[in-house]
Order: C-alpha cells, then structure tokens, then sequence
C-alpha cells in the first residue's frame, strides 16, 4: 500500500512540474508575442531609431534601477515585487530593442554590405548571449554589478544610435555614396533644427 501510494505520489509531483514547466513556457511565449506587437505599434508610430532607442532607456533604467535594489540588499516584499517590475520592464526593453535591430540594420548597410552588416550584428548578439550566463558568477560575488554594466550598455547604445541616421520612408542606400547622402540629409535636418532653436 505504501509502495502503490509513494508511486501515486511520485506521478502526481511529477504531472505538477511538468505542468508548471509548461505554465513557465506558455507565460514567455505569450509576453514575447504581446512584446512584438508593442513594438510593432511603437514602430508604426515612432520613427525606427527613436523606438530603439525607447526601448533602449527603459532597459537601461530598469537594469540600473535593478541594480541599486541589489545593492540595498534588502529581502522585504516589497523589495521583491520591485525586483520582479524591472526585471520584467529590462526584459521588455531588450527584446523589443533587438527585435527593433533586425529591422534597423539591413536598412543602413548599402547593399553590397547589407548581408554582411546583419551578421556582424547577428554574431555579436549571439556573443552575448554566451557571455551573459557569466552573469550570475559575477553577481554572486558582486550583486549589482551585472545590472549596472548591461544597463549602462543599454544607455551607451541609446546615445551612439543617435549618430546613425533616421531609415523610415527612405530609400534603401544601394552604395556607400548613397549611404553618405542619407547622412548628410540627417545632418541638415539637424542643422536645420539648431537654426530654428537659436533663432526663437
């Protein structure tokens, strides 16, 4: 009888976490998909670069804002609650800046750099992503360091995205002259805006 019940036992614990791991997977899913379709939204609404960069920030707070909750140390409720807020606020900045990135990056590289452009960009993603299970050492030596780093990265990349020029409702660049006359129309416009600001 106790042999039949450890088995019964055994079954039941192991249909819950099979159950649980299937919750987990629906739940990642379905924040990726509703994720996409905000930046889908942003997109169509926003300039391509200004919706990265959007993005960027609010991964960056929430990672720096993450970050100082690590280093307060405190294990109170609502330090929790806090906790899991820009957990999940930085992973939806991520996410829909990369996903941002995939359409952004073809549309700067002219052409014939086009395919190579996107898989520097690939590559160096992918790179992270190996070096980002690292992480967890490091917090465990120093708990805030992971976030300040990779938050400050998501700034550091928000302003040096300011320097590329704006791609929506313009021609793809076929050579590298074209690409300078995409730039030199973001300058003007840029000059343009600095003559408007000192003259009001």
């Amino acid at each position: 009888m106790s042999i039949a019940s450890k088995g019964e036992r055994d079954r039941v614990h192991s249909q819950s976490k099979t159950r649980a791991v299937l919750i987990k997977f629906g739940t990642t899913s379905n924040r990726f998909l509703i994720n996409h379709f905000r930046c889908l939204c942003a997109r169509k609404r926003f300039s391509r670069r200004n919706s990265i960069a959007g993005f960027q920030i609010l991964a960056g707070i929430s990672l720096i804002s993450l970050a100082v909750l690590k280093g307060i140390g405190e294990k109170t409720q609502t330090m929790k609650i806090l906790t899991i807020t820009f957990t999940l606020f930085g992973m939806l900045g991520a996410s829909g800046a990369f996903s941002g990135v995939w359409l952004y990056t073809p549309e700067i590289y002219p052409t014939n750099l086009r395919s190579a452009g996107t898989g520097l960009a690939s590559a160096s993603s992918r790179v992270s992503s190996m070096l980002a299970p690292l992480t967890r050492l490091m917090a465990g030596q120093v708990p805030w360091a992971p976030g300040t780093i990779f938050g400050t990265g998501c700034l550091m990349a928000c302003a040096l995205l300011f320097l590329l020029p704006e791609t929506r409702d313009q021609q793809l660049p076929q050579t590298m002259e074209d690409l300078k006359i995409l730039q030199s129309v973001k300058n003007s416009k840029v000059n343009d805006i600095e003559k408007t600001a000192s003259t009001t």
